[in-house]
């Protein structure tokens, strides 16, 4: 009898011993959550560096100066019809902080009674400024030169030329939403012109003209 009890002791201080040790092993840790993907990396965003315009000034002008008009030489038909078109066209590239670097286009031709023939343009190249950001937008300077011409049914005599042309412009370009902008300027103009029916060209101050340009940049 004794020896069973001590038997069924010692069985029981074995199994208790087991459970015991199972009680003292830590637990498993839990697996580690799964790295939650990437965000796909951003496109970095296109830098601007161009832009292209049209002034809407000459365009109004060219209107404006078209319809019927009396006769120049008495005698002749009471009324003469005239049409003209201009348009001044323009091209920059973002060259360095705050300066741009490109070329303009103006140019018109008219036609005075279906007799009469006129075309006149300049081509230029110009330098800008802009003094209070790195970008095409508020106040800028600009300086044009180049040379234009004028010639009546193809010709440069009895009015027309060909000589030098220069300006000098202070503006502020407003940029709109997406990639649009507005741009009124004021400029200082100076052009070699012929004196109408004299057949020869002189430099001559043209002064003041403003200007309205509408534009996109790219």
């Amino acid at each position: 009898m004794t020896k069973k009890i001590t038997m069924a002791l010692v069985l029981a201080l074995f199994t208790a011993g087991i459970v015991f040790a199972q009680a003292r092993q830590p637990a498993p840790a839990a697996p580690a959550p799964a790295p939650a993907p990437a965000a796909p990396a951003k496109e970095p965003a296109k830098e601007i560096k161009n832009s292209f315009s049209v002034d809407l000034f000459p365009l109004v002008k060219g209107f404006t100066a078209s319809g019927e008009y009396d006769a120049f030489v008495p005698g002749e038909d009471d009324k003469i019809n005239t049409f003209i078109f201009s348009a001044a066209l323009g091209y920059e590239r973002f060259v360095k902080p705050n300066y741009t670097f490109g070329a303009g286009l103006d140019f018109y031709f008219g036609d005075i009674g279906g007799e009469y023939n006129s075309i006149y343009f300049a081509l230029y190249a110009q330098l800008r400024w802009y003094l209070m950001k790195e970008e095409y937008s508020k106040l800028f300077l600009g300086a044009d030169i180049g040379i234009n011409t004028l010639s009546n049914d193809g010709k440069t005599e009895n009015g027309g030329f060909f000589g030098l042309f220069g300006a000098v412009k202070i503006g502020y370009r407003i940029l709109g939403k997406g990639k649009m902008y507005a741009e009124p300027s004021i400029s200082y103009v100076t052009s070699k012109i012929g004196g109408f029916g004299s057949g020869y060209s002189v430099p001559t101050p043209i002064g003041l003209q403003g200007g309205f340009r509408l534009g996109w940049v790219f």
